[in-house]
C-alpha cells in the first residue's frame, strides 16, 4: 500500500505527464527593430537634471527566420521545424530608460538594453524652463546587445530533473548592433502640453543562431535591417514633475535581401523628472 507521501508523488507525476502530453514548446529566431523613441525635442536643462521613463510599444514589425516546435516532452515527441521566414507585427516588452543632463542643451541617454545616446537641443528652452514656443533637437543612439533563449518550460525542467530525459528542444542566441539618428521638432503650448514630430533613420546589424541539441538541427542567420519613419508625439506634464507621452507613427523597415514592410507602431510611456 502506498504511503501518503508516495501517493502525493505519484499524483504529482501523473499531473506532469498529463501536462506534458498537452504541452507545446516553440522557440523562434526573431529580430524586432526598435522604432518608437518616446523622446521630446527638449533636453533636461542642466547638469544632473534628468528623468526616467517606462514605456511599452505595440505593432512594431518582427521578422521570424525559423522555429523549432515540439508537441510533447517525451523522447518520441513530434518535432516540427521550419525555415520559412515571415514578418509579423507584435507587441513589445517594456523598456526602461534614463535621460541625464550634461549641459543645459545636451542630454545623455541609457536604456535597459544598454543603448547609449546623445541629444543636443538647438532651438527653444529646455524641459526645466518649460517656456512656450518652437523646439528643435538632434539625437543619435548606439548600442550592442545580446539575448539567449532555451526551449524549456517549468514542466520540461521538472521532467528532465526527475528522469534525465534530455528534452532540451531548442535554443537561440542573438546579437544586435544598433545605430539611430533623429531630428525632432516640437511646440510647447504651456507648461503642461507639448507636441512633437520626430523623423528618424535606424540601422540594426543582426546575427542569430537556432539549434536543437537533441535533433542536431542548426541554423545561422546574419542580416541588416534599415528603418526610417516619422513619429508623432504628445506629452502631458503634471505640476509634480510627472509626465506621460503618447506616440504613434509610420515606418518602413527593410531587411537585406528579404523585402520590406510598412508598420504603424504606437505606444505609451510614464516618466518622472528630478
Amino acid at each position: 500500500m502506498f504511503s501518503k507521501e508516495r501517493l502525493k508523488y505519484v499524483i504529482a507525476l501523473c499531473c506532469l505527464v498529463l501536462l506534458a502530453g498537452c504541452s507545446s514548446s516553440r522557440v523562434s529566431l526573431i529580430h524586432q527593430p526598435k522604432l518608437l523613441h518616446f523622446s521630446t525635442p527638449e533636453t533636461s536643462g542642466g547638469f544632473a537634471e534628468g528623468n526616467v521613463i517606462v514605456s511599452t510599444a505595440f505593432k512594431e514589425p518582427e521578422y521570424e527566420f525559423g522555429f523549432i516546435e515540439t508537441d510533447s516532452l517525451i523522447a518520441t515527441s513530434n518535432l516540427v521545424t521550419s525555415t520559412q521566414e515571415s514578418i509579423k507585427k507584435r507587441d513589445k516588452k517594456l523598456n526602461f530608460l534614463i535621460n541625464f543632463g550634461l549641459l543645459e542643451n545636451m542630454d545623455a541617454y541609457l536604456d535597459v538594453y544598454g543603448i547609449l545616446g546623445l541629444k543636443i537641443q538647438l532651438l527653444g528652452g529646455s524641459k526645466l524652463i518649460k517656456d512656450e514656443g518652437l523646439k528643435f533637437s538632434l539625437s543619435a543612439k548606439y548600442g550592442q546587445f545580446e539575448s539567449k533563449n532555451q526551449g524549456y518550460n517549468i514542466v520540461e525542467k521538472t521532467f528532465d530533473s526527475l528522469f534525465n530525459t534530455g528534452v532540451n528542444v531548442a535554443n537561440t542566441e542573438t546579437a544586435t548592433k544598433l545605430f539611430d539618428i533623429s531630428a525632432n521638432t516640437g511646440y510647447r503650448y504651456s507648461p503642461n502640453h507639448l507636441t512633437y514630430i520626430n523623423t528618424f533613420m535606424s540601422n540594426e546589424d543582426f546575427t542569430g543562431r537556432l539549434w536543437s541539441d537533441r535533433e542536431a538541427i542548426y541554423r545561422s542567420v546574419k542580416t541588416t535591417s534599415k528603418s526610417f519613419g516619422i513619429l508623432l508625439g504628445y506629452q502631458y506634464s503634471t505640476d509634480s514633475d510627472i509626465f506621460y507621452i503618447v506616440e504613434a507613427g509610420a515606418a518602413k523597415t527593410s531587411w537585406s535581401n528579404r523585402g520590406h514592410v510598412w508598420s504603424f507602431p504606437f505606444g505609451l510611456s510614464y516618466g518622472r523628472s528630478w
